[in-house]
């Protein structure tokens, strides 16, 4: 619980806690592995207690809902490499120890296919992201232009199995915000990670990664340069872009069009288009050569 009103005074310090008193609950179970996160609810399994990235992220889920701004949520088989399924490549592929099975208590940590670096359909790879972006807000100091910060990754990775993760579990699953290219070796993975190690996914323009989505956030949030959005003023767009989803529809697998459709549109977010689209540029949420 210390760890959860850290991050709330913090979002509070940012201006982002919305406004009445939103309700906000933790279960502690003895067997989740990880944690669940919804609007008012986040459950919070033993092995997460003390992983202070996983509770800011859970919520960041639950501001994000909060707000307004959630893009809902989508059929199965968009969800976390069920189609694609999943990549073929181990380097796209996020393995942990084995299926979820709630039947057995205990049961390993975060089990799962879905991670930080895993081709995923942009629309959740862009939720998980974004939620991974508000613990590193919570953590790092945002008002310092072009400055590095830092995110520890949370799920167990069983690198006898893929060994393509030894450098990321070596580097404590910690991951510059800043990133670089593949000579720069950055601790987390090069920018553009889907473009440069899942080509066969970046063939379509739908695919992404929560590492890519994290990194464009902070990069939008916290570049030098005279218009710079607030964090607040990033989720007042959100809950924009789904206030008028009749105009800019949700897609279920590929979000930018829509995102950068709307903000380029708004009289009140258009400011923030050049920066926005810089930021995909250097961070690669979106394949442009095969969009609209």
């Amino acid at each position: 619980m210390a760890v959860a009103t850290e991050v709330i005074a913090r979002l509070g310090e940012l201006d982002v806690i919305p406004e009445g008193s939103p309700e906000l609950k933790f279960v502690f179970k003895d067997y989740w592995a990880g944690a669940e996160g919804s609007c008012g609810l986040i459950n919070i399994g033993p092995d997460s207690y003390h992983e202070k990235f996983v509770i800011a992220h859970e919520i960041g889920h639950w501001l994000q809902c909060e707000w307004g701004g959630d893009l809902g949520d989508p059929p199965l088989d968009y969800k976390y490499g069920q189609n694609p399924s999943p990549p073929p490549d181990i380097p796209c592929r996020f393995g942990v120890n084995g299926a979820l099975d709630l039947e057995l208590k205990p049961i390993k940590t975060n089990a799962g296919q879905h991670g930080i670096r895993s081709a995923e359909w942009s629309t959740m790879a862009m939720v998980e992201g974004f939620a991974h972006f508000i613990a590193t807000v919570a953590f790092n100091e945002v008002d310092i232009p072009d400055g590095e910060g830092w995110f520890r990754y949370y799920k167990d990775i069983n690198v006898d199995d893929f060994d393509a993760y030894e450098d990321f579990v070596s580097a404590s699953s910690r991951v510059s915000l800043l990133g670089g290219t593949a000579n720069e070796n950055p601790v987390g993975g090069e920018n553009r990670w889907t473009e440069n190690q899942c080509p066969n996914d970046w063939d379509g323009d739908d695919v992404s990664t929560e590492l890519d989505w994290m990194r464009f956030f902070w990069r939008f949030l916290t570049k030098d340069g005279a218009t710079k959005p607030t964090l607040r003023q990033i989720l007042e767009f959100l809950v924009y872009v789904t206030d008028d989803s009749l105009l800019y529809p949700i897609d279920k697998s590929n979000v930018w069009p829509q995102l950068a459709e709307a903000m380029g549109a708004s009289s009140g977010f258009d400011q923030f288009l050049t920066r926005f689209q810089e930021a995909n540029t250097v961070m690669g949420v979106y394949n442009d050569d095969t969009g609209s």
